[in-house]
């Protein structure tokens, strides 16, 4: 559904807005995040999942999550911030912009973080960080060496587990 993008004279428009005019205006390649479609979006996400969250009486909370690897840039993660339950790393470079929410006082107590991806030990001082700050940070453990790391931070902590649906064949085959 791109009910919003439209040729009119030959141009692509997004909404009233021209944007070749804008690529001419910058006399560069056109990379447009326009903040409003962002909540737009994401509101309407939320609200099909609300509709079928009533249609099959699903009995847990569904929580929005806004993965920061789709797009880092600062007005799109602010503007996703506004309108999601929580926000999602996936990378040590991710959860730097965590950091920098906090510090901001952008997130604080109770904001939960989920972390997703490999986690080094630097990934791992900026989830100590954030948990130091009240922040519930949640990270997906995604292997053993993970796991023997996340056992050195001295805050109690909630994780997330990664199931490899294809271990099992794995261990079959060897």
């Amino acid at each position: 559904d791109h009910n919003y993008l439209h040729i009119k004279d030959n141009v692509l428009h997004y909404r009233d807005l021209n944007l070749l005019d804008l690529a001419k205006k910058y006399n560069a390649p056109l990379e447009i995040a326009y903040t409003p479609m962002i909540s737009e979006r994401i509101k309407s996400l939320k609200e099909l999942f609300a509709s079928k969250i009533a249609k099959y009486n699903y009995g847990a909370k569904y929580n929005y999550a806004y993965a920061t690897k789709a797009n880092y840039y600062s007005e799109v993660v602010l503007t996703a911030l506004k309108n999601v339950d929580m926000l999602e790393t996936s990378s040590a470079y991710d959860i730097d912009i965590m950091v920098e929410l906090a510090k901001q006082g952008r997130i604080g107590k109770g904001y939960t973080v989920i972390c997703n991806g490999f986690k080094n030990p630097k990934y791992i001082s900026s989830i100590t960080y954030l948990l130091e700050k009240g922040i519930n940070v949640i990270p997906v453990i995604e292997n053993t060496k993970e796991f023997e790391l996340l056992t050195q931070v001295n805050h109690p902590i909630n994780v997330g587990l990664r199931y490899n649906s294809d271990f099992e064949s794995r261990l079959i085959k060897n």
